[in-house]
């Protein structure tokens, strides 16, 4: 008898915790069996199989367990109850779970150790890798094999930054310093004439947390002590030597192992793009402004008059008028609104995109065009109160909706409606 080729599955089911840590969540995967989907999607080098390119190419289904540890500080019961609780609060992911997901793993990906050994460096331009020699002297201290889980957390990071690109998903900028986005994606190093010099010394100020950014200090920074070095042609060599040669054979091999899907994934067709666009079709934008937002909001209603018995039209008729009046409100009100808002709180405008989207970041327009934040006034739910009905949002479809008439057209009620669903759904959303 002939044996049935296993079912390769193009979508892995991922449960995490409703208090995620990735440092769990990949310690967990890389003590599976070797031969788990799960742990080679994410770890093994090598030729990669096509259960890997499947998993890497298809979606992930996220769903949260641990959802009875938000309530109380975390409640006793049984494992059936447990179960239970957490299977009424699961939703299906169609695309809001995983961008919450995923923008916890690249908030996180900051903290991350293998047997206590630190892999990354907080910078102002995002997350530096350790150099080489620090990482081999402090593995060897450790317990054996430490240096190839070093490399496959690596490696790890670098998939999960492929596995969204693969999806046309944007990622969070200020996770890969600008100095590596190019060297990733553009094979773009310093010592390279393409490198344009203002940018390569606002790069290696971020990198060296030079604030404010001067060409003086980097000179002196990158010099140790040497004289006659103040030339862009040294800056070149000593930041490559720094940031590349020396981060070159344990960080940065098993970075591109990862992104490239040990070599599967050829990024040197962009290439031939220019700098610019490479990085706004790759990256999130990091500032929000209200113009920003206001181009993505889109207000919509549902269709009312399809079907409709002939008696009915009337009613229609008085709640399109109302739709009508509503969103004329808002669009007038909206961008006063939001300037206020992000006066208070500077986080305001990203807080808001996250309860809409999942993750606190927008795509480049530019790179993006289609990409909208849907503003939908509920006709069909119309309803005339004096503002109890709280804003509803829907990651998945990136939409935040209310009932037309239900706050009397007053934006002071929205805007309590609208701080209470976001103080309320913070803790569950974050997954703090």
């Amino acid at each position: 008898k002939k044996k049935k080729k296993k079912k390769i599955e193009k979508k892995i089911d991922v449960c995490v915790s409703a208090k995620f840590s990735l440092q769990i969540f990949l310690d967990d995967w890389y003590d599976k069996s070797p031969s788990s989907a799960y742990r080679s999607c994410l770890f093994d080098s090598g030729k990669s199989t096509e259960a890997v390119k499947r998993t890497m190419v298809g979606d992930w289904d996220i769903h949260f367990g641990g959802v009875h540890e938000l309530f109380d500080g975390g409640m006793k019961m049984s494992k059936k109850d447990e179960k239970e609780l957490n299977k009424s609060y699961q939703a299906k992911d169609d695309g809001g779970p995983t961008e919450e997901f995923f923008h916890e793993v690249f908030s996180q990906i900051g903290s991350l150790k293998v047997n206590g050994i630190s892999l990354f460096e907080q910078t102002s331009g995002g997350y530096l890798p350790v150099s080489d020699d620090v990482l081999k002297y402090k593995a060897e201290k450790s317990s054996e094999g430490t240096l190839e889980k070093i490399k496959a957390y690596y490696r790890a990071f670098g998939r999960m930054v492929a596995h969204r690109l693969l999806l046309s998903q944007t990622i969070e900028s200020n996770c890969i310093p600008s100095l590596y986005q190019k060297y990733l994606f553009k094979g773009l190093s310093p010592k390279d004439k393409e490198y344009k010099e203002l940018s390569l010394f606002q790069d290696v100020c971020q990198c060296l947390n030079i604030d404010p950014p001067k060409k003086e200090t980097v000179y002196q920074r990158l010099a140790f002590g040497e004289t006659n070095s103040h030339n862009i042609a040294t800056v070149r060599e000593k930041a490559y030597d720094l940031f590349i040669r020396q981060r070159q054979h344990i960080v940065l091999d098993s970075l591109k192992e990862g992104v490239s899907l040990n070599g599967e994934i050829e990024w040197s067709a962009y290439m031939w793009f220019p700098l610019e666009a490479v990085r706004k079709m790759f990256f999130t934008r990091q500032r929000i402004t209200v113009e920003d937002l206001m181009e993505v909001l889109q207000f919509t209603d549902e269709d009312l008059t399809d079907g409709v018995d002939y008696d009915m039209i009337e009613e229609c008729t008085r709640k399109r008028k109302a739709f009508s009046e509503t969103v004329t409100l808002f669009q007038t009100a909206l961008p006063e609104f939001f300037e206020r808002k992000a006066a208070k709180d500077e986080n305001f405008l990203n807080q808001f995109v996250h309860l809409c989207t999942g993750k606190p970041f927008l795509p480049y327009r530019e790179a993006h065009p289609n990409y909208k934040i849907c503003f939908e006034f509920n006709v069909s739910e119309y309803v005339e109160c004096e503002g109890n009905y709280p804003p509803t949002v829907h990651t998945c479809d990136k939409t935040i909706r209310i009932p037309v008439g239900c706050y009397n057209n007053n934006m002071e009620v929205f805007e309590e409606r609208l701080d209470y669903t976001m103080q309320t759904t913070a803790g569950i959303f974050d997954m703090e």
